[in-house]
């Protein structure tokens, strides 16, 4: 995976209502994200592997300890926990 994809699919993780829509859709959700990928299916790719990420089924993402730890800091924040390390 390239760098370019790495930061769009890290941006898809700490996006509130991406993570919201993959953990726990409805039909507002559904819809926004929808018409966000009609409108940018470059994108699709991106938040498929996010979304692999978030339901613990990825294979696969380059990433350094740093850059993990930081994700991971960044999605339990943004999803209201405090970070354990």
């Amino acid at each position: 995976m390239n760098i370019n994809i790495n930061r769009q699919v890290q941006e898809f993780l700490v996006d509130d209502d991406f993570i919201n829509y993959v953990i726990c859709p409805n039909f507002i959700l559904i819809e926004l994200w929808k018409d966000f990928f009609e409108n940018h299916p470059e994108l699709i790719f991106a938040a498929d592997e996010a979304k692999n990420i978030l339901l613990g089924e990825s294979q696969f993402i380059e990433m350094n300890i740093d850059e993990i730890n930081q994700l991971k800091h960044s999605i339990l924040i943004n999803c209201g926990f405090n970070s354990i390390d």
